[in-house]
C-alpha cells in the first residue's frame, strides 16, 4: 500500500514537473518573435528527422565512411549564429528540435538536437 501511495506521488510530481516545462516551452514558442533564435553551431542538422536519426546511430557505431556519406547528402555543421526563423517543434524526449532555416530567399527545414538552439 505504501508502495503504491509513494508511486502515486512521485508520478504526481513528474507530472507537475511536465506541466510546468510546457508552460514555459508555450511562454517560448508564443513569445519567439521577440526572441532572436540561433544555432549554436556544435550539433550537426539534417534535412530530415529520419536522417537525423540515421546520423544519431552512425556516430553511436562510428562508422566513419557513412559519417563521410551522410555529411554529403544529408547533414551539414551549420556555422554559429545562423539565425533559427522558426521553431516547428522540439523534442522534450528525443532531444530533437525541428527548426525552418531562412537562406538566401529560401526556407529549409532542418533537424538538430535541441541544445544546439541558442535564444539571444
Amino acid at each position: 500500500m505504501y508502495q503504491q501511495l509513494q508511486n502515486n506521488s512521485n508520478g504526481r510530481e513528474n507530472m507537475k514537473k511536465i506541466l510546468t516545462a510546457l508552460i514555459i516551452f508555450s511562454g517560448l514558442l508564443g513569445s519567439a518573435s521577440a526572441l532572436a533564435i540561433s544555432l549554436k553551431g556544435d550539433y550537426p542538422a539534417c534535412i530530415s528527422e529520419a536522417e537525423f536519426n540515421r546520423l544519431q546511430s552512425i556516430i553511436q557505431h562510428k562508422d566513419e565512411e557513412s559519417m563521410t556519406e551522410i555529411f554529403k547528402t544529408s547533414c551539414l555543421m551549420p556555422k554559429k549564429g545562423l539565425s533559427v526563423d522558426k521553431v516547428v517543434s522540439m523534442g522534450w524526449t528525443s532531444g530533437i528540435a525541428h527548426v525552418k532555416i531562412y537562406v538566401k530567399g529560401n526556407l529549409y527545414d532542418l533537424w538538430t538536437n535541441t541544445e544546439n538552439l541558442s535564444s539571444d
